[in-house]
């Protein structure tokens, strides 16, 4: 395929459709119709959008070969490349700054990312171990384990009887919760 890149047309394409919106709408800058500005560059995007469509579509169909699909089927692939350039751009240009920053930070700082920081603001999910070398043979001591809390026997029924009153009817297991038949509720 010789002649001019894509890449290139494309750029030309955007330009060549800007400097047509801007010469043919000025009159209505000019005059103060910004309103009617605004309305004529939608007119001309819809109409561009449209005549893509059928660029597009009588390029698809089979019985297109003539001398002009090949100028033509350029123009809508230029128009579609310079689209997405365009979306690249407004998707790229945005996080640039960030990732400049995030550049400055591996290099002033390469053991601490300020990106990681902001993301798990806990400080106490990440807890290091303590690593023991044994540089001399003699293995280290093994550490502790914590004690067991325990309670005294008594203070748990104690406190099991403080949970449930009982009435006349004795019985082991907690009342249903219903005052009818003598018991009390809960407290």
């Amino acid at each position: 395929v010789n002649g001019l890149p894509l890449a290139i047309s494309a750029f030309m394409v955007l330009a060549l459709d800007v400097a047509e919106a801007a010469s043919t709408l000025s009159f209505f800058r000019w005059v103060g119709w910004q309103k009617a500005f605004i309305a004529g560059l939608i007119l001309k995007w819809g109409l561009l959008c449209f005549c893509l469509f059928l660029a597009e579509n009588m390029l698809s169909s089979p019985s297109c070969i003539n001398t002009i699909s090949l100028p033509l089927r350029h123009w809508v692939r230029a128009h579609r490349m310079a689209r997405d350039i365009l979306v690249s751009l407004v998707i790229a240009l945005p996080q640039l700054p960030l990732v400049l920053l995030n550049s400055l930070n591996d290099y002033v700082c390469p053991g601490c990312s300020a990106h990681q920081l902001l993301i798990y603001r806990d400080p106490g999910t990440v807890d290091r171990e303590e690593k023991v070398f044994d540089l001399e043979g003699t293995a280290p001591p093994a550490p502790t384990p914590p004690e067991a809390v325990t309670m005294p026997a008594d203070a748990v029924a104690a406190s099991k009887r403080s949970l449930w009153t009982h009435s006349s009817a004795p019985s082991s297991a907690p009342p249903t919760g219903g005052t009818a038949s003598g018991s009390e509720a809960p407290l």
